[in-house]
């Protein structure tokens, strides 16, 4: 069973499609910019989705549970989740292995794929931004942030029980509180030498992060509470301050369980 939408159609309602139990196709005409939430969800056949490649907007669990869905694109045009939740659009879609972001997008809307057990994604090089968990709970492994970044969001990848690896390109200059926070695996960051702010608690309970590199561009730990960058991480037994840094910025190491630290001959202040 299929359905083609006409290029009348500018919105898909809330629900509208969803626990379709024989859907296995389903066209979205280019006109359509609004995908409600929970449009298609429970659709367990649909294998086969063409997105519209004018979509603004696409709701929480849009797709959730989707498990015979495969492939999806998205295009440059969508800007955000709707629906007033904090949930991803595809949670349960258990075969859903490729996610193609269309070259030209520049940033990947919050809670876009939380929850959603993808296990690698390629983001295009010109997104500048990726948004608050927006990854976050997905099953994600490792992840090269491309050169186009230059901040990443409040919770972006935070609870990720399967990534060990991130590389952070130099074109980060912002990480957001809670980022990477309880990244249980995750044991190899490459962090960026321009970083100036780094969020509180954005590395909390990493409980297998040895080793932090942290460049001289850094001054600033962005607060709402009275914590730290890497409290719980419980194996982090060396940290490196590149030499050139000149202040050490407040609350970086508070509530951090490392036993010892080499501060560079250039701090003139704590």
């Amino acid at each position: 069973v299929s359905i083609e939408i006409p290029d009348s159609v500018t919105s898909i309602g809330y629900n509208a499609f969803s626990d379709c139990a024989k859907l296995t196709s389903v066209k979205i005409a280019d006109s359509v910019t609004e995908i409600n939430a929970h449009a298609f969800d429970g659709c367990a056949k649909l294998n086969d989705v063409k997105m519209s490649n004018s979509l603004t907007s696409i709701g929480y669990y849009a797709f959730r549970n989707c498990p015979s869905l495969t492939y999806i694109w998205l295009p440059k045009t969508l800007k955000s989740v709707n629906g007033g939740s904090m949930y991803g659009v595809f949670p349960g879609c258990t075969a859903l292995q490729t996610v193609e972001l269309e070259e030209g997008m520049t940033a990947i809307p919050s809670y876009l794929f939380r929850g959603y057990p993808l296990s690698a994604i390629t983001i295009p090089n010109t997104v500048t931004s990726i948004g608050s968990y927006t990854f976050s709970e997905s099953g994600l492994v490792s992840i090269e942030i491309p050169d186009s970044v230059t901040s990443i969001g409040y919770n972006a990848f935070s609870n990720c029980a399967k990534l060990t690896s991130v590389k952070i390109p130099d074109s980060v200059t912002e990480i957001n509180a809670y980022a990477f926070y309880g990244c249980a695996k995750l044991n190899d960051v490459k962090m960026s030498n321009s970083l100036t702010k780094i969020g509180y608690r954005a590395f909390c309970n990493c409980t297998s992060l040895t080793y932090i590199w942290l460049p001289k561009t850094l001054n600033s730990v962005i607060i709402n509470v009275t914590d730290g960058v890497f409290p719980g991480c419980t194996a982090l037994q060396k940290v490196e301050l590149e030499e050139g840094m000149t202040a050490i910025p407040s609350y970086l190491f508070y509530g951090c369980p490392i036993s010892a630290i080499t501060i560079p001959n250039t701090v003139t202040s704590i």
